[in-house]
């Protein structure tokens, strides 16, 4: 029988149709549409697997193989899934943006990091059960004392940064001191029964940015970036030792001085280390508490404004075990005021757990008579 122009026609219709749903497929074409290199060694593996994908569309319409050829099908068919080509947006050239740009991405990374509670990876409670070794930007960033240092990676990552920090050495460097320089405190807690002092890490953290020179001294950008420190648990500077401590520098007052822009340090001292003896109801000598603490090299900072100090007295009342804070405090005003200088000492004392940042009334001196008024 032959074939007249009309069946040929409508054969070739027919084929038309058969080919759009059984036919053969383009595959490098859809495969020339990714823009990414890969390997030229994937090139083999990639056309195996998709012929074996050609022989399983085949075999659904007309079953020909043997269970041998459908198990290679369907081994090939796992081996496309698994190296299945994913087209990522990226973006190469973030760094070449504008300093400003970028500041504004990192913020908006921070605030998502926040929300996620990234920035808490090291999070955990302290002996009064309140949140310790977490960044709550840009509010305060909380760390304490450890058992060794290897409890704590190399210096020159803190692990309490979100993870946009580690894309690359500039990002990391300009996270963190976007970070440092928008959080409002940084707390250093010491723990005496943990021999790593958490306060000698992160000094040595923040050398590792670039130097910079503020008020005719050298120091780094990290430095320069904070303004206010506390040390919520200043008490327990080498609370396991007894009498003068020598040859040796309080390294909070090594923290401070190296911060050259800082403007407030705040400090808490529980009524033990204000006292002659543990039992003893008589205030401590002054000269013997600055010995012992190494304070004095705090006043050749040249930037402070503020000292908050703030004092812990015991259950059966404040008596006398306070004095030697006040004295303190007057030291503070007269040894700056000998300086050119005026800072403000804040004095606020309390019984009681740790409920919240407070600040006392300005402590005020005229020559040699000190009273407090209120603010």
């Amino acid at each position: 029988m032959s074939w007249s122009d009309d069946s040929n026609s409508g054969y070739a219709d027919s084929w038309a149709h058969d080919e759009s749903d059984y036919g053969y497929h383009d595959w490098d074409n859809i495969w020339h549409a990714y823009e990414e290199i890969f390997p030229l060694e994937f090139l083999p593996f990639r056309n195996l697997c998709e012929i074996a994908t050609g022989f399983l569309d085949t075999q659904k319409g007309y079953p020909l193989y043997d269970a041998a050829m459908i198990e290679f099908i369907a081994i090939a068919e796992a081996g496309v899934g698994a190296t299945a080509w994913i087209y990522e947006l990226k973006f190469h050239r973030f760094l070449e943006l504008s300093p400003e740009l970028r500041l504004e991405v990192y913020v908006h990374g921070l605030e998502n990091a926040r929300r996620d509670g990234t920035l808490a990876k090291q999070l955990h409670v302290d002996r009064f059960s309140n949140p310790c070794c977490i960044w709550r930007w840009p509010g305060e960033l909380i760390v304490c004392d450890r058992h060794s240092e290897d409890e704590l990676p190399t210096a020159r990552f803190a692990p309490w940064l979100p993870d946009i920090a580690f894309a690359s050495k500039q990002v990391l460097g300009e996270v963190t001191i976007c970070m440092l320089s928008t959080t409002e405190w940084f707390d250093f807690k010491y723990e005496e029964h943990k021999p790593f002092k958490i306060v000698r890490w992160f000094t040595d953290f923040l050398v590792t940015f670039p130097t910079i020179m503020v008020n005719d001294m050298a120091t780094t950008e990290a430095f320069a970036s904070i303004k206010r420190i506390c040390f919520p648990h200043e008490s327990k500077y080498n609370e396991r030792r007894v009498g003068r401590v020598v040859d040796e520098k309080n390294p909070d007052i090594t923290l401070m001085l190296k911060c050259t822009k800082l403007e407030t340090i705040a400090m808490v001292f529980n009524y033990r280390q204000l006292i002659g003896g543990h039992w003893a109801g008589d205030p401590r000598d002054l000269d013997d508490f600055l010995d012992f603490f190494h304070f004095g090299p705090m006043l050749e900072h040249k930037s402070i404004q503020n000292v908050y100090l703030e004092g812990v007295y015991p259950r059966y009342g404040e008596g006398r075990t306070m004095v030697c804070l006040y004295e303190f405090g007057k030291w503070l005003v007269k040894g700056f005021r000998k300086r050119s200088r005026e800072v403000n000492v804040h004095v606020y004392t309390r019984r009681g757990p740790f409920m919240g940042r407070h600040v006392g009334p300005k402590l005020v001196v005229d020559e040699e008579v000190a009273k407090v008024v209120q603010r």
